[in-house]
């Protein structure tokens, strides 16, 4: 069942990019780690950019396409633990991220909010 706002997903998106790019530096990562997740979040806050819905800025990437990259970027924030060695203190920080974006594409509305944007699409 879809019910969050694709407005509501969209704030999120910029929230969820911020914060990853945080985390290393909340917990004290190492090198590899921060680089890591500074790249995500860059890359999280820019695919959000480009994708065409309410808070897009430049409304090039579909939205669904956009869903699919958050997929993938649920799956870095899954893995990440255990691939770039996280001490076990803080591992729940990417998996509680991880698990947000995913109730996220499995619950936003694919449809826009507003009548004026579906008679874009």
């Amino acid at each position: 069942m879809r019910f969050i706002p694709r407005s509501l997903h969209a704030a999120a998106d910029y929230l969820v990019g911020l914060l990853v790019i945080a985390l290393p530096f909340l917990f004290g990562w190492d090198d590899a780690a921060t680089s890591a997740f500074v790249v995500a979040g860059l890359a999280a806050l820019a695919y959000s950019a480009v994708t065409d819905y309410e808070l897009g800025l430049w409304k090039r990437l579909p939205f669904r396409v956009h869903l699919g990259l958050d997929v993938l970027f649920v799956i870095f924030m899954f893995g990440a633990p255990t691939l770039l060695a996280l001490p076990s203190a803080s591992q729940w920080a990417p998996y509680l991220v991880g698990a947000a974006g995913l109730f996220l594409v499995f619950t936003t509305r694919l449809e826009p909010n507003s009548p004026a944007q579906a008679a874009r699409h």
